[in-house]
């Protein structure tokens, strides 16, 4: 893609501000194009700009745990081609790494299916992927998040001495503990907390601009994909919620009491909402 990241940031700003009905369901139905979105952000060769424009489009509301008819996901498509920067860069807004297709398969079955080509490069490709996936993974273990554990070994057997940051990961993470960012929430707060507590989080100004600034990045080196990726999530998930919150569809929902009306949006996943914002959308335009 050669298009430009400050264009592609003023058209969304314009539709999202002064759009009209009909040009504001055009871009909620290409959100929910999964084909039109994977063609997007996965053909071609990664650049800087990719990741740019990647930004741009979470920030308006593109959801990058977006999944094809079959339960395809980027984190299939990324690891099935071995492509270290590109996996990075979804991570950090929000891509999930346990995630599997309606054919049972992880993002990890695709990257061993093949393993070991023939040709130097891919031959040292796909090394750089696994120890890159067995670093990641391995952070995720230390902070008690979620990680398949057939995956996991399967990774760590491969990787090139999987442990040697270990003693450096724990370090960060007892400084994620001290580190407070308002009221009392610390880094490690925001990743060990689940989606909803998150989006909780970011009701606070404070945490949400420090979140959203990056200026954690050098602080945390070590963990800021995985510091990123938390807040993403928790952003689109918000601005879905805050949306779909004011359509009278949820009127009777919002008077139940909290845990059953908790209960009810939980089972709404995120494309459920954007295809409910879409619809909203479309019936106003007749």
């Amino acid at each position: 893609m050669t298009c430009n990241p400050e264009k592609i940031k003023a058209l969304l700003e314009n539709v999202e501000q002064f759009g009209s009905p009909e040009i504001k369901v055009k871009l909620d139905a290409e959100f929910l194009n999964c084909n039109y979105f994977f063609r997007f952000f996965l053909n071609g060769e990664y650049s800087k700009e990719f990741d740019d424009q990647l930004g741009i489009f979470v920030e308006h509301g593109l959801d990058v745990n977006i999944r094809t008819k079959d339960g395809w996901s980027v984190m299939h498509s990324t690891f099935d081609v071995r492509c270290t920067d590109r996996t990075k860069n979804f991570l950090k807004y929000g891509a999930e790494m346990n995630s599997i297709c309606l054919k049972k398969l992880s993002p990890v079955d695709l990257l061993f299916g093949e393993l070991f080509p023939i040709e130097t490069d891919d031959h040292l490709k796909v090394y750089r992927f696994i120890n890159f996936i067995s670093q990641h993974l391995f952070k995720m273990r230390l902070l008690n998040q979620f990680v398949c554990e057939k995956d996991y070994q399967q990774v760590m057997e491969k990787a090139d001495n999987p442990y040697r940051y270990e003693e450096e990961y724990k370090k960060e993470i007892d400084k994620m503990k001290a580190t407070v960012i308002n009221n009392y929430i610390t880094y490690y707060d925001i990743v060990r907390a689940g989606l909803y507590k998150l989006v909780k989080y970011l009701e606070d100004s404070v945490i949400f601009e420090t979140l959203k600034s990056g200026n954690y990045e050098s602080e945390f080196p070590k963990f800021k994909t995985i510091i990123s990726g938390c807040f993403y999530r928790a952003f689109i998930r918000k601005k879905l919620l805050d949306e779909v919150s004011c359509y009278t569809i949820f009127d009777v929902v919002n008077t139940f009491p909290y845990p059953c009306m908790r209960s009810i949006m939980d089972n709404f996943s995120n494309r459920d909402l954007r295809y409910l914002i879409y619809q909203f959308r479309l019936s106003k335009r007749s």
